[in-house]
């Protein structure tokens, strides 16, 4: 049985559908929420450059707006940023600019397909 992710009461009630998720309602605290599945930002992080995606095409797949994908790209685990202990890589680079002030580059081991590095690169108007 579901309860209130908020006062943990149940039973709690169904109270419509939007955006094709099914909301609730509590009886108790009278919060309306879902049960939606929480984005995992590392499948997010491995989805933008082996897919070669937009944060558009992202946020379709993901069912959420753009931004909340930039937010997930800019908050990368560190733990994925490994630094290589090889004495050479071969590395694909890519700069993908939002707009004309904001890009996102990604560094990608080739054969391993790990990523080594992630920055946001910012046009500064002088």
């Amino acid at each position: 049985m579901k309860t209130c992710p908020f006062c943990h009461n149940y039973p709690v009630q169904k109270y419509g559908i939007q955006n094709q998720i099914q909301r609730y309602k509590c009886l108790q605290c009278h919060k309306v929420f879902t049960f939606k599945k929480r984005l995992n930002p590392e499948q997010i992080w491995q989805d933008y450059p082996e897919g070669k995606q937009s944060q558009q095409q992202l946020a379709e797949k993901y069912h959420c707006s753009p931004r909340i994908i930039c937010r997930y790209l800019e908050k990368v685990p560190k733990a994925l940023l490994n630094s290589s202990t090889k004495s050479s890589l071969n590395l694909i680079i890519d700069t993908t600019f939002f707009h004309r002030d904001f890009g996102v580059l990604v560094m990608i081991d080739f054969p391993s397909g790990k990523a080594y590095l992630s920055s946001k690169s910012e046009n500064r108007k002088r």
